[in-house]
């Protein structure tokens, strides 16, 4: 396996990215802590961000509705715990794929 700065896609950036989506989305709410709804991001521009990143993860990264760990940059190398085909998936219990 390369070195981790090969694999452009890991999952927990990936995630550590939707949820800091999802918290400018919050801000913009009023559920942070006051003085710190002004942001350069708007409501609507963290939304339409969280939008696109799920449309990605959903139709690029999903395998029916499962996931491995980590993409290379050019979608074309995949893996989990060992490499993987291009129809395998990681489900752990106790997630049910959709």
């Amino acid at each position: 396996m390369k070195a981790a700065g090969h694999w452009a896609f890991n999952r927990r950036r990936w995630l550590a990215s939707a949820a800091s989506a999802v918290g400018a989305c919050c801000c913009g709410h009023g559920w942070a802590a006051p003085g710190t709804r002004d942001s350069a991001v708007s409501v609507h521009q963290a939304r339409e961000a969280l939008r696109r990143a799920v449309t990605f993860a959903r139709e690029r990264l999903s395998v029916r509705g499962g996931y491995v760990f980590r993409w290379s940059a050019d979608l074309k190398r995949r893996e989990g715990e060992e490499r993987v085909g291009p129809r395998t998936a990681w489900i752990q219990p106790p997630a049910t794929p959709a």
